[in-house]
């Protein structure tokens, strides 16, 4: 069976397909960038789907995976459904896809009312968002205290990456 090689760029026009599919409210960047040596897509939003909901969809789609204990690559192809014989063997143009969700102000002020007054020692005494000390009193949106802010807002801020636009608590 022969293996149909799709470019990246036309990888990044089925991403935005899957992505438009499943989050139709949602704009989305998808960039292909192409290079010596390989290929990559950046995909950026933000609020909505959290880093790692949008990772389940569009992570599928490398053409690789690094492994750095080695410093090899390892090409993928895949079976994807075919009209004429049932399946075919893919192998997607780009070698990396990396996703960058960004927060609102909103989103964070949103959250701010979850955010829970911590006094103490921390192993990471820094605020999660400006990376200032905390001190003794600080924030922190409880359920992670890699949340540590040195306000509330800052710790909203910080624990964005866990909670979808419907301030739904997703897994991490």
């Amino acid at each position: 069976m022969t293996t149909e090689y799709i470019s990246v760029t036309d990888t990044a026009k089925i991403i935005r397909k899957e992505l438009k599919a499943n989050y139709p409210g949602i704009k989305f960047s998808v960039r292909s960038e192409k290079y010596a040596g390989g290929a990559s897509i950046n995909i950026d939003w933000t609020d909505g789907p959290t880093a790692s909901e949008v990772d389940g969809i569009v992570q599928g789609f490398r053409g690789a995976d690094f492994d750095g204990s080695t410093d090899s690559m390892h090409y993928r192809n895949d079976l994807v459904p075919d009209p004429v014989d049932g399946f075919k063997v893919v192998h997607y143009g780009a070698h990396f896809i990396f996703t960058n969700r960004k927060t609102s102000a909103d989103l964070a002020q949103r959250l701010v009312p979850l955010a829970a007054p911590i006094h103490g020692h921390f192993n990471y005494p820094y605020c999660g968002t400006c990376s200032a000390p905390v001190g003794e009193d600080a924030y922190f949106i409880p359920g992670d205290l890699r949340t540590i802010g040195c306000n509330a807002e800052h710790a909203a801020k910080a624990a964005a990456y866990r909670f979808n636009a419907d301030l739904q608590e997703v897994a991490r």
